[in-house]
């Protein structure tokens, strides 16, 4: 009786992974009917990259922005909208930048989500968003958080961003699935108005921090760094 033959599954080669464009680096990004965001490209992990957004301050640059928050997060695409340009920069080669409101910020960050997604095909990821942010872009970021909590529930947000947390703002960002948000101040002002805001976010059930660092002033340098290193797993757990 002849031995029976045993039939086996051809080998399926998985499909090759694309090549992630501009790897590591920032690059700009067209975005219709707004100015260029600008990207900070992963420079490591696999696809799809979850998304972090980066508000800018008043008076400043989305290339900032990205250049200084891309070193915590060199897995994510860090998208950094430009808002409008300023009369009042110094010099038509030192341009500089601020959002007109939160709803127009809002308008260009999804109008950017769509480019960003339709230039890396395949390799943006769709779930939660974090949004990191320095004043006015924290300002901004509140706002925008509290209507959309599912899609930003973790926010770092730096000398700015307290005025938002109304009580009906802070209820709808808990409830609606927001999770945590740290406050980075360099100024006692700012320490003070976030108290308020952090008590309102944990009393409807979110989860809210705040750090002060002495010295920092109004910025980003000066030991902001230090503080989301020691955050990070809070705030991502």
């Amino acid at each position: 009786m002849p031995e029976p033959v045993l039939e086996v599954a051809p080998t399926v080669e998985p499909e090759p992974v694309p090549a992630l464009e501009g790897a590591g680096e920032m690059v700009d990004l067209e975005v219709p009917g707004f100015g260029a965001a600008v990207v900070a490209v992963p420079a490591e992990g696999t696809s799809p990259h979850p998304v972090v957004v980066a508000a800018h301050a008043n008076w400043d640059r989305p290339s900032w922005e990205c250049s200084w928050w891309r070193r915590h997060f060199k897995r994510s695409f860090l998208l950094c909208p430009r808002g409008i340009l300023r009369d009042d920069a110094p010099s038509p080669d030192d341009p500089r930048f601020t959002y007109e409101n939160d709803r127009a910020l809002e308008a260009e960050l999804d109008a950017g989500l769509v480019a960003m997604k339709d230039r890396w095909a395949g390799q943006v990821a769709d779930g939660p968003m974090t949004w990191v942010a320095l004043s006015r872009g924290a300002y901004l970021g509140g706002f925008i958080a509290s209507r959309r909590p599912k899609q930003f529930p973790r926010l770092i947000l730096v000398e700015g961003g307290q005025d938002p947390w109304t009580p009906v703002n802070a209820k709808a960002f808990a409830e609606g699935g927001g999770r945590r948000v740290l406050f980075i101040c360099g100024q006692g002002a700012c320490r003070v108005q976030a108290r308020p805001a952090a008590a309102r976010l944990i009393h409807f059930g979110a989860e809210a921090k705040i750090e002060e660092v002495p010295g920092m002033g109004h910025g980003l340098n000066g030991g902001a760094d230090p503080i989301i290193v020691r955050h990070r797993d809070w705030l991502f757990e």
